[in-house]
């Protein structure tokens, strides 16, 4: 009887550590592609007045200043919007999710994050938003507590992706 136990344990673990290898190469492929996208809006970004501010916010938030990533960041918002520049706004609200969650408030970046995800639907192709706004949701709901969310919005990031 114990050996049936032990070959079906076997079995069920074999059929996992296969499940997460596939998934461990589904997810490093999504993080290469989100790399690419990420150096090609950096190279964007900076050359305009938004971009520019973007780029200030950028180099705050890599020196833990998140003070002045969060002032920079709204700046680039505010001036994205003005000139119309849907692309550079998602990218400043993006950055202005990141500072205030460094900064410790869960709550404002997830308001920022629901902004951006908004501002990106009409640019993706499937209307679902933003694949790393939805990485980024996942990761404010998970540190939240709602694993819920979390959970959906980790789903709908892997659709995105795909």
């Amino acid at each position: 009887m114990a050996l049936v136990g032990c070959v079906v344990n076997g079995i069920s673990s074999r059929k996992r550590r296969v499940e997460l290898v596939l998934l461990n190469e589904k997810l490093r492929a999504l993080v290469a592609k989100l790399a690419a996208v990420e150096q090609s809006d950096a190279a964007a970004d900076a050359y305009t007045p938004a971009g520019e501010a973007t780029a200030k916010g950028k180099r705050a938030l890599a020196a833990g200043s998140f003070a002045d990533a969060v002032a920079a960041f709204t700046q680039a918002c505010q001036l994205a919007a003005t000139a119309g520049d849907a692309e550079a706004e998602l990218a400043a609200l993006k950055g202005l999710a990141a500072a205030q969650l460094r900064q410790g408030s869960s709550d404002a970046a997830l308001s920022t994050l629901l902004r951006a995800l908004e501002v990106s639907k009409p640019m993706s192709a499937s209307g679902v938003g933003d694949a790393a706004v939805l990485g980024s949701l996942g990761d404010v709901y998970a540190e939240m507590g709602d694993l819920e969310k979390a959970g959906t919005a980790y789903d709908e990031y892997m659709t995105a992706m795909e």
